[in-house]
């Protein structure tokens, strides 16, 4: 910035010599000094601008890398990294329930809604989630229909009435396509324990019973 004004300055007051030939050379120090006041600060402030868009931008690419562009829920790979930062600040013995979503014949609904459909059950799920949860609870589209909750300092009886909770909400939930009104519902597979558990085990265990709830 300091140079670029240096040179502008050189450069006017070059120009101001060839329309002034009778310009002193304490004329030209004169304008040497009182132009980057004028010229630095509009240059500071484009230089701050650039940083800025950069910034923003470097926030969006942040954002959207770690979370699931339609529903705007955290993404899978987010969730791994969360939980591995979570595994290095938290107590072993902390507890946490998983909660393992799908939505039920999801298949169906592309076959008879199309995947606009789809999208719109997924979009509406993920509002029922925020809605049921608190906004410390981790919620993940893992893939799919399939998400999951991870809920921290929570027991077992608890799980399992959030869980109850959250399929009552899909069962009224209706998701809006233009003119239609999609129905929905949606099983959940619950596992409880603490950070001492690999987190893989916990989803598997979580799975499992998603498996059992399913049938």
């Amino acid at each position: 910035r300091t140079l670029a004004s240096a040179a502008l300055a050189g450069a006017i007051a070059f120009v101001l010599n060839g329309f002034i030939p009778a310009a002193t050379p304490s004329s030209m120090i004169f304008y040497a000094i009182v132009i980057p006041f004028f010229v630095t600060p509009f240059l500071s402030w484009k230089t701050a601008t650039a940083l800025r868009d950069a910034r923003e931008a470097n926030i969006r690419a942040h954002r959207l890398a770690r979370t699931d562009p339609l529903t705007g829920l955290l993404n899978r790979r987010a969730f791994f990294e969360e939980d591995r930062l979570a595994r290095d600040t938290l107590p072993a013995s902390a507890r946490r329930a998983l909660l393992f979503i799908d939505i039920d014949h999801f298949k169906v609904v592309n076959d008879e809604r199309g995947h606009e459909g789809g999208d719109a059950v997924l979009q509406s799920f993920a509002q029922i989630l925020r809605g049921c949860l608190r906004p410390t609870d981790r919620i993940v589209r893992f893939g799919g229909e399939e998400f999951v909750v991870d809920l921290r300092d929570i027991g077992a009886e608890t799980a399992l009435r959030i869980a109850e909770r959250i399929v009552r909400a899909a069962a009224s939930d209706a998701a809006e396509l233009r003119t239609a009104k999609i129905s929905y519902t949606v099983s959940v597979g619950v596992a409880c324990g603490d950070y001492r558990q690999p987190i893989d085990r916990l989803l598997a265990a979580a799975d499992a019973q998603l498996y059992l709830a399913k049938n």
